[in-house]
């Protein structure tokens, strides 16, 4: 359990704006120097001090520190979980080997991802995918090769819609989707409504929703038509356009290979090249009792990040309460 505190100062200059702006990376909180008051309620606490504090010790995060640090930036990830790679997690399976239990494949168009790894030391491998796919459907088994199940009444149906859809992708800016000439109108309604008034089949909406379903994790009534489009347009890059086809397809797809090791390999060395830096265990509570500070009106909140017993640190946990003071609304 905590016992006394621990304050981080995170030096002026540096906002979550200002980082997510610039790094489209993690998240950032820039502090100001505690005030008199409450570093005499704390006088008997240790300090450690830094220019930004990152919360969170996932993909982004631990990219944002890196990144601050390679820039000359004093930097500390502090991470709720016992262990760093949010959505990314290794699961044991005997043998000293190991199953992905989060984000898991990695394919031709992700070239930031596979840099990393390449520089991290993270190989490669090729997702299994010989032989033919099954289709069960109303007591009858098919067989078949390609992406789309030879549904006799609903096949050429989504078919159709899939170009269609492509064709609407191709019109989302990645970085900017409510750019999109029809964004609005896309954005007011769900895929499931798109799907019901241009899909002619019950088969061909049954055949959509088995695509995007296990794919966003999602029914169709809950995903809006922007985002999906969106989501799609994400599947290329600055040379080849995204489409549904590279999100469903493996080989030359996005399911086309794992890392070798597992994807958790890469945050695990991600985090190891930072270090003392990355400090597991430790909770963010962000106080709502804010206060005006400075001459442009800012406002400034405390967060408070104690350190459980729940896990073993990266590379030296704390073993007291950390508190730092942030602006907030940034």
């Amino acid at each position: 359990m905590a016992s006394g505190s621990r304050e981080i100062t995170a030096g002026p200059g540096v906002t979550r704006r200002g980082l997510v702006a610039g790094a489209a990376l993690g998240v950032a909180a820039a502090a100001s120097p505690l005030d008199a008051v409450a570093a005499v309620r704390r006088k008997t606490a240790s300090a450690r001090h830094a220019d930004v504090v990152v919360v969170g010790a996932g993909l982004a995060g631990l990219a944002a520190a890196g990144a601050l640090s390679r820039a000359g930036r004093s930097v500390l990830v502090v991470e709720a979980q016992s262990r760093v790679g949010g959505r990314v997690l290794n699961q044991p399976i005997g043998g000293g080997r190991v199953t992905d239990g989060g984000g898991a494949f990695v394919g031709p168009t992700q070239d930031r991802i596979l840099a990393l790894a390449r520089e991290l030391g993270v190989g490669t491998y090729k997702t299994y995918d010989a032989g033919q796919n099954v289709y069960y459907r109303n007591g009858q088994r098919q067989t078949y090769s390609g992406l789309v199940p030879p549904d006799p009444t609903g096949a050429a149906d989504v078919a159709r819609a899939l170009v269609n859809l492509d064709q609407m992708a191709a019109q989302v800016p990645v970085g900017a989707p409510w750019k999109a000439p029809l964004a609005g109108g896309w954005d007011d309604q769900t895929l499931q409504t798109w799907a019901d008034n241009n899909l002619m089949t019950e088969s061909g909406r049954f055949l959509l929703g088995v695509g995007i379903e296990p794919l966003l994790g999602t029914a169709l009534a809950e995903l809006s038509l922007l985002f999906t489009l969106w989501y799609a347009a994400c599947a290329g890059d600055e040379t080849t356009p995204g489409n549904f086809e590279r999100l469903f397809n493996t080989a030359g797809g996005a399911q086309d290979s794992h890392f070798r090791g597992g994807a958790a390999l890469i945050p695990e060395r991600m985090a190891a090249r930072l270090g003392s830096r990355v400090m597991l265990g430790t909770p963010v509570r962000l106080d709502r009792a804010y206060r005006r500070a400075g001459a442009g009106g800012g406002r400034s909140g405390v967060a408070e990040c104690k350190a459980g017993d729940r896990g073993r640190p990266a590379a030296a946990r704390p073993s007291d309460s950390v508190r730092a003071r942030a602006p907030a609304g940034a």
